[in-house]
């Protein structure tokens, strides 16, 4: 007797067989509330991700990211707002275990994004613009754990590695940034 949590799909129909086609990704909604001066910040994210398996178990994808974020109107400064969007590839390699609905895996991707950002200086300032071009890297280890036959839970712990390059007018400036955390999202897959 097995347990029906346990029970997978027959090996023929593994959701990361050859040829299986994997739509998922994150998604989330912050606010941050700073304590003392400042502005809150509300941030709504979005990280879809589309692979391919072209051999067991190895997927390719194509992997977005887009990011709206928000700040409240303070005394001096007024509708601040960040808009991103990005773009790039990655790799992802799952390892079928002796628990048919659970599948390690690590991936590695980057992305190329964009932004733009807008404030309003005041009393009588300037609209301040700036562009800001990102390079990330990441790179993660994590589980998928399947559902039912077409949908999975992902979980992960990731690093990210960002290149900025800044432009605001004529000016121009670089920083870099590192990341890491946990994430979860979902997965459909089609095969």
């Amino acid at each position: 007797m097995s347990l029906p949590l346990l029970r997978g799909a027959r090996p023929s129909e593994s959701p990361i067989q050859k040829g299986s086609i994997a739509i998922g990704g994150t998604a989330d909604i912050s606010r941050t509330e700073p304590e003392g001066s400042g502005s809150a910040l509300t941030i709504i994210e979005a990280f879809p991700r589309f692979g391919y398996f072209v051999v067991k178990g190895l997927a390719l994808s194509v992997n977005g990211r887009y990011r709206r974020a928000s700040a409240e109107d303070q005394p001096t400064v007024k509708d601040q707002t960040s808009t991103e969007m990005g773009i790039g590839p990655g790799i992802s390699y799952y390892v079928a275990t002796r628990l048919p609905r659970l599948f390690p895996f690590v991936s590695a991707r980057m992305l190329y994004n964009r932004s733009s950002n807008h404030a309003e200086i005041l009393p009588a300032g300037p609209d301040v613009d700036s562009r800001i071009t990102t390079v990330v890297w990441l790179g993660s280890v994590g589980a998928l754990f399947m559902l039912g036959k077409h949908v999975g839970l992902t979980s992960e712990a990731f690093y990210q590695r960002n290149n900025n390059t800044i432009r605001n007018g004529t000016a121009e400036s670089t920083s870099d940034s590192n990341t890491y955390g946990v994430q979860w999202g979902i997965s459909a897959f089609i095969f």
